[in-house]
């Protein structure tokens, strides 16, 4: 699903911009909305607006492991869910992890 209220989020942080506050807080409203109608949502963790627009919206989210960069850091993946629907999301990242093994894999640490 892609989250068609995003800008607003981007718009906002920009400081060159005049944020009318009613605008922002009836996206925030408006994507809340839009969440209701999906089971799961799944997003980049932090190369994506997942965890904005989770933190801004109230929607239960869990991040877990799913690989390595090129430069061998770990990279993760966020899940979101419904509002109250943690056990359901907790059960989705648990199959998740069980049916990868990119939890049980590490860095390679360099001297």
């Amino acid at each position: 699903m892609q989250i068609e209220h995003a800008a607003v989020f981007r718009v906002a942080r920009n400081s060159e911009y005049e944020i009318d506050d009613d605008e922002v807080v009836g996206t925030i409203q408006q994507t809340r909305l839009s969440l209701k109608k999906v089971d799961l949502v799944v997003a980049p963790s932090f190369a994506g607006k997942g965890l904005l627009i989770s933190n801004l919206t109230g929607n239960p989210c869990v991040v877990v492991p799913n690989g390595f960069s090129k430069a061998g850091t770990p990279t993760s993946i966020c899940f979101i869910g419904k509002l109250f629907g943690e056990a359901e999301l907790l059960a989705v990242a648990k199959k998740y992890q069980d049916s990868t093994d990119w939890n049980q894999k590490h860095p390679t640490l360099t001297q």
